[in-house]
């Protein structure tokens, strides 16, 4: 899901959407930090991405990884979860060093951003489990559909076994000698051959 060709299409969208729900619920004043719309805007925009990217290079690295009995997806989004808490601390850590308001950097700060990439992460990684599902339900059909013609195949072969040329003709040789012998025992090897 993270490969999609269109990625940064739909991360511009999701960043907007979220930047937007974060000005609707009024998440802007929960943060103590003078920031304008535009720096707000960047900073949401920025974990988005991070957080987009970071996913793919994981989903590439667990892909190539033998894990056993794990399953793919649970390794990937426990690995993604350290990663976010990281991605979350970047511009706060970047804004406590290159800021005149670093004092005002709270953990209440740090919590919103962590809950933020932590919420981005989740709905991404709940549209990756679709698409994996998805992808393996289609693989079932395409496999089922397979072995349907594999099936198919076996009971034609069977039955073309079944009425060799060399059986029939020496069916119809022996049906040929009866008719005129034995009336009764012709109509009865018909009825046998019939249910061959």
């Amino acid at each position: 899901m993270f490969q999609v060709k269109y990625r940064y299409l739909f991360i511009l969208l999701l960043g907007t959407y979220s930047y937007l729900n974060i000005l609707f619920t009024g998440g802007d004043q929960l943060v103590n930090l003078p920031l304008s719309g535009t720096v707000l805007f960047l900073i949401v925009m920025g974990l988005v991405l991070l957080v987009w990217e970071s996913n793919r290079l994981l989903q590439t690295a667990v892909g190539t990884a033998r894990l056993g009995k794990i399953h793919p997806l649970l390794v990937h989004f426990g690995l993604s979860l350290l990663v976010s808490v990281v991605i979350a601390l970047s511009p706060l850590v970047l804004l406590h060093f290159i800021s005149p308001f670093a004092d005002d950097l709270s953990w209440n700060t740090m919590k919103l951003s962590i809950g933020f990439t932590s919420r981005i992460n989740l709905f991404l990684h709940c549209i990756n489990a679709i698409v994996f599902y998805m992808e393996k339900y289609k693989q079932a059909q395409v496999e089922a559909e397979h072995l349907k013609i594999q099936s198919i195949e076996a009971r034609f072969d069977a039955l073309r076994n079944q009425i060799n040329p060399h059986f029939l003709f020496n069916s119809l040789n022996v049906l040929a000698t009866l008719v005129y012998k034995d009336p009764d025992t012709s109509a009865r090897f018909i009825e046998q051959l019939s249910n061959v």
